[in-house]
């Protein structure tokens, strides 16, 4: 049997990821946006601090996937940052900024070009494989137990559509209307092995 060491890499910024950079900067701008917001009813700069995390977090797992690649690792990814569409399915966050020149806006549109030049890294590593997995919204909003609401999740699947990952060497839409998760995981791993198998014979 030949042995695979395996890297896994989340890029979502939700309640899986605990890095301690998402953690962190997810607990000040919590803290900016109450001050901010009893002091002028803004919350603008909340999302700007939250933003510099996600974009610092990027470029460490970014790294270590260069790294990971020179070792010979295989890498499976949860979640992979698209530039095309804002806030969903890991985009940016300040993709609207990149073009702001005025003095007034001179800092966020500067960490709104890191946040590209980080985003087109990414692009840069050029997966082997991405998986497109299409969940029928009614099931999403079963396992979610209702935390997030219908209409949100019908919008959120619409927009995955979407997204082409034209960065990827391979793209596979994985339907999950009524298969169980043991089920679609295997379909998951099977396309991952074939991947790998087609690598080596290249």
């Amino acid at each position: 049997r030949q042995k695979i060491d395996v890297m896994q890499i989340y890029f979502g910024h939700g309640k899986s990821n605990r890095s301690i950079l998402i953690m962190f900067f997810k607990y000040l701008s919590k803290i900016i946006e109450k001050v901010i917001s009893k002091l002028s009813g803004r919350t603008q700069s909340s999302t700007i601090i939250f933003s510099i995390g996600r974009i610092l977090d990027k470029q460490l797992n970014i790294w270590r996937i260069k790294q990971s690649r020179i070792k010979g690792l295989l890498i499976i990814c949860d979640r992979y940052p698209q530039y095309s569409i804002s806030r969903v399915n890991d985009g940016p966050f300040l993709k609207e900024y990149t073009n702001l020149e005025s003095s007034a806006n001179f800092i966020i549109n500067r960490i709104a070009k890191w946040e590209q030049k980080v985003y087109l890294q990414a692009e840069a590593l050029k997966p082997d494989l991405v998986i497109k997995l299409n969940v029928d919204p009614k099931i999403a909003y079963m396992r979610k137990n209702g935390e997030t609401d219908m209409q949100t999740l019908i919008n959120k699947n619409e927009l995955l559509k979407n997204i082409e990952f034209k960065m990827a060497k391979d793209v596979i839409v994985l339907e999950n209307n009524n298969d169980n998760l043991i089920n679609v995981q295997n379909k998951a791993i099977s396309l991952i092995w074939s991947t790998i198998i087609k690598s080596n014979i290249k």
